[in-house]
């Protein structure tokens, strides 16, 4: 009959979870995801535009130019090895996730250099 008790309070636990607090704390992050949370990652696609330091500027898939934030956790990748935005030109295409900005820009996680 024990088997019951620890039935029960996984029950309780998944209903705590789908419908209790655990919801709540994550149920109200779309002001959060506004303001590029770390839980808010958006997918980027374009071809560079130009290199300014840790900013790259891509023309990206909406047609419309975007500005990428290289941070010094930025992890950027060519063939699967690892590379720095020094190897970044104009015209290659790239791919990537990132947390949007206020501003419209995006502070990049992952960015790859596509072949």
């Amino acid at each position: 009959s024990s088997g019951m008790m620890m039935t029960r309070s996984i029950g309780g636990l998944e209903e705590q979870v789908r419908g209790g607090s655990i919801r709540g704390m994550f149920g109200r992050g779309d002001s959060q995801e506004k303001q590029g949370g770390e839980n808010s990652m958006t997918s980027f696609f374009g071809s560079i535009v130009r290199v300014e330091g840790n900013k790259i500027t891509i023309f990206n898939n909406a047609s419309k130019e975007q500005v990428l934030m290289s941070q010094a956790e930025t992890v950027i990748l060519f063939q699967d090895r690892l590379t720095s935005v020094s190897q970044l030109a104009p015209g290659q295409l790239v791919g990537g996730i990132g947390s949007a900005n206020a501003d419209g820009s995006m502070n990049v996680k992952q960015l790859s250099i596509l072949p």
